[in-house]
């Protein structure tokens, strides 16, 4: 399924014994112990071949392994099924492959007895394109800090939700830097919601909406008691609510910056519009959004635990395998047909990209 994606050299792939052994812990009261008689499956990816390689049951201990030719064209990825829930490794590339790989697979029980919080919470404010509507990039931090998996109470109830700003349009999941599937996010009134189940740990959930151009005043509720930060290029913009920080200076570009931890409704003022009949400025590109929002986030996160880089040869490589294992096997209906297809084709540029810009290392 991952045809055109991994190895772009036209070396020869060669084959190698290697071993990848680890075990299945389940998460119980802050530490860890055995998920015995787990079921572990052993997947491949590569330009000609996709799916199952093998699969074994976990032993009393937790304990599993995989004993097979490694193929240097291929990732392979690690899956397991605990309380209905699929948990994934990070991907293996078959290049760097040697020996014996050691690694460790946590599942958790479930219980919808709460819902995820909201950590820290980052909004990017585009400058005013031709129709003098901006863009909004908002990443907001999932935490689950308990030791079980959050499921909904019933089929559709939500495992998390956070406000939106009012009044704002088109509300969509950024195709490259969330960690939650657009699939599994709904959007309501002013509110997103996660219809899935979320690990414990910490998941990144990137959204972009649309500011209309009539709005002067934006106004946020930040649903968090963590840090909020506003980023915004476009000259002029006043935040309420937050302290103004030092600007941001990305591609030789100034990003005015405000931060802090809000304790009541965060106001945007935008400026008023200019009345010159000159080009104005462009939307920001999602990507530098983006950028520029990881840049912050970087530069001022004291403590992340459990973070998957967004924009990594092997965390994409990751997503794409976790999508084609949700939808394996799966009857879908047109729509979900289509997200798949769509879902999958911008995260197929996304990594073909990002190899070309890594240089390919490796063979990948």
């Amino acid at each position: 399924m991952l045809a055109a994606l991994l190895p772009l050299s036209t070396g020869p792939a060669w084959a190698q014994q290697v071993t990848v052994a680890g075990r299945v812990v389940r998460r119980a009261a802050g530490d860890t112990v055995a998920a015995a008689s787990a079921r572990v499956v052993l997947h491949r990816v590569s330009r000609e071949v996709s799916g199952k390689l093998d699969s074994t049951l976990a032993d009393h201990g937790g304990r599993f392994q995989f004993r097979f030719q490694r193929d240097t064209a291929q990732v392979y990825l690690l899956s397991t099924r605990w309380s209905g829930i699929e948990y994934f490794s990070e991907p293996l590339p078959g290049s760097r492959l040697e020996g014996t790989t050691s690694l460790t697979l946590l599942v958790a029980d479930t219980s919808s007895a709460r819902g995820a919080e909201s950590g820290g919470r980052f909004l990017v404010l585009g400058s005013p394109g031709p129709s003098r509507d901006r863009r909004v990039v908002d990443l907001v931090v999932l935490r689950n800090s308990g030791s079980e998996t959050v499921v909904g109470r019933g089929g559709d109830a939500p495992t998390w939700r956070a406000p939106l700003p009012r009044g704002v349009l088109g509300p969509r999941v950024g195709a490259v830097g969330s960690e939650i599937s657009a699939e599994a996010v709904r959007f309501e009134r002013d509110s997103i919601m996660v219809i899935a189940p979320i690990a414990p740990g910490e998941k990144q959930l990137l959204v972009e909406y649309t500011v209309p151009a009539a709005t002067s005043r934006l106004e946020l509720d930040p649903g968090t008691r963590d840090t909020v930060q506003v980023v915004a290029e476009e000259p002029g913009v006043q935040v309420e609510g937050l302290a103004r920080a030092a600007d941001q200076i990305l591609d030789g570009r100034s990003f005015s910056r405000w931060t802090g931890r809000a304790t009541a409704s965060i106001v945007v003022s935008f400026p008023v519009a200019p009345k010159a009949d000159r080009a104005l400025l462009p939307l920001v590109a999602t990507a530098l959004a983006l950028m520029a929002l990881l840049a912050v986030w970087a530069a001022t996160r004291v403590r992340r635990q459990q973070v998957v880089p967004p924009q990594t040869t092997d965390s994409l490589v990751t997503r794409i395998a976790q999508l084609d294992a949700e939808h394996a096997g799966r009857e879908l209906s047109p729509a979900e047909a289509e997200r798949y297809r769509r879902d999958r084709a911008v995260l197929k540029r996304a990594l073909t990209d990002q190899i070309r810009r890594d240089g390919a290392p490796n063979g990948l």
